[in-house]
């Protein structure tokens, strides 16, 4: 496969190399959006906006070249923003009420990631009952193969 225009723009923007890129072209993915990785996995802990990419076995976060097996999540779960945001709510007075607010959801996923246990949260803007729902189909169908 040559590499097209479509790699290096992978290659510039995701900081990935030439055959990684390669190797997103050539199995395309079931699905991908935009995501914000706010932390938890032990390697990296900084939030980083990033892409999402879904594949039938896996989905890949980008920014950190993260893949999570489906096969090996032991848990999915969710987390309200209003319980998490209660300190700004006492700290930053109206700022805090505004963040407050908001009822935002984060999803939580632990896995194993053959060296460790994970847990990483990720934010699917308002894109997150498509994909979790979509996370637990798949997690579903890898526990009957």
């Amino acid at each position: 496969m040559g590499y097209t225009k479509e790699m290096k723009i992978f290659e510039k923007v995701f900081g990935i190399d030439r055959k990684q890129a390669e190797s997103m072209m050539k199995e395309p993915p079931i699905e991908s959006g935009e995501i914000q990785y706010m932390g938890g996995h032990k390697a990296y802990p900084s939030p980083m906006k990033s892409e999402i990419y879904f594949f039938e076995d896996r989905f890949k976060i980008v920014a950190y070249n993260i893949t999570v097996y489906y096969a090996k999540i032991k848990n999915i779960t969710n987390s309200n923003e209003k319980k998490r945001e209660l300190d700004h709510l006492v700290i930053g007075g109206i700022i805090g009420y505004a963040i407050w607010k908001k009822n935002h959801i984060y999803t939580i996923i632990e896995y194993d990631d053959g060296i460790d246990m994970q847990t990483i949260v990720i934010d699917f803007y308002k894109n997150v009952n498509y994909a979790q729902a979509l996370i637990y189909k798949k997690i579903l169908e890898s526990r009957k193969n």
